[in-house]
């Protein structure tokens, strides 16, 4: 393999050749790495949206009167109606959704999506999780950063 100009040219050649194909290999990769990412934050986020919707209801932990404190919940109340997991879902739900992002995102917040199914039957359930485990401004924040990602089209002016 050898040119007019000499062997030495001949290398840096190659060396430009096997650049420019480990540059368009390590963005494959990462095309690929980010596609595989979506798909599994779109998994948790759907897995999520499940667990909360089998299990968030009206007054979760049996609190008495509608003025109950959320100290009024014994950790012992927590545990036996707020378990873990559910309280993961309530908590990190928005987070895989945004990750997720592309299709998943913007068709689950679109009026009749399954966000939106959600939202109307289970905010309050939802902000109750919140409440519950004294993290009322996550729980704010998580809305603020579903809102900022509604299609503009579809955002309501009153």
């Amino acid at each position: 393999f050898h040119s007019e100009y000499g062997p030495r040219r001949d290398i840096y050649e190659l060396v430009a050749i096997l650049t420019a194909l480990y540059y368009q290999m390590i963005q494959e990769n990462d095309k690929i790495q980010k596609e595989w990412q979506s798909r599994a934050h779109s998994s948790y986020a759907e897995r999520c949206l499940t667990i909360m919707l089998t299990n968030l209801k009206k007054n979760l932990c049996k609190l008495l009167g509608l003025d109950a404190s959320p100290r009024d919940a014994a950790a012992d109340l927590l545990t036996d109606n707020l378990p873990s997991y559910v309280q993961y879902a309530c908590h990190y739900w928005v987070d895989h959704l945004i990750q997720a992002g592309g299709f998943d995102l913007q068709t689950s917040l679109l009026d009749g999506g399954r966000v939106h199914k959600f939202l109307q039957k289970h905010l309050l359930h939802w902000l109750e999780v919140f409440s519950l485990t004294g993290k009322m401004s996550e729980g704010i924040l998580a809305i603020t950063s579903l809102e900022s990602h509604i299609p503009v089209s579809h955002i309501a002016v009153y």
